[in-house]
């Protein structure tokens, strides 16, 4: 369960309201008062908790994740598998065909141009394609 925390916007109300609801339910960012009927924003009041209970460095886990050795060595073990198909296939474009498994393809790679600095904003630039 989540609780967001309201406040009303009107200056002689203010009240602060408190809603408890799953947290699979959508963000409310403004709700009606409980007390006058007017809009009431969303307070942020901080980050969320983490549940550190049976983590040996808390801290540390919690931005990492435990086993964060264990994804990087599954990472570098996929790409030497792929660098190795690349070397024996001389094709350098590869298609995923399950977990960790890849085959060669012939697709040829498409480039797409980027603009010179000098010809003008984004802004020109989607107005052209637009027009096209």
């Amino acid at each position: 369960m989540a609780r967001y925390k309201y406040r009303c916007n009107d200056a002689k109300c203010g009240v602060e309201h408190e809603q408890i609801r799953p947290m699979s339910s959508p963000f409310v960012k403004s709700i009606t008062c409980v007390k006058c009927g007017g809009p009431a924003d969303h307070i942020f009041e901080g980050a969320p908790a983490v549940a550190t209970s049976g983590m040996s460095q808390a801290p540390l886990d919690v931005v990492i994740g435990r086993d964060s050795e264990a994804r990087w060595a599954n990472i570098h073990k996929r790409q030497e598998k792929r660098d190795q198909i690349r070397r024996e296939s001389g094709k350098s474009n590869l298609t995923m065909t399950g977990h960790n498994s890849f085959e060669t393809n012939d697709k040829q790679r498409v480039f797409v141009e980027t603009p010179e600095q000098n010809q003008g904003s984004v802004a020109d630039l989607a107005e052209e394609f637009k027009s096209k």
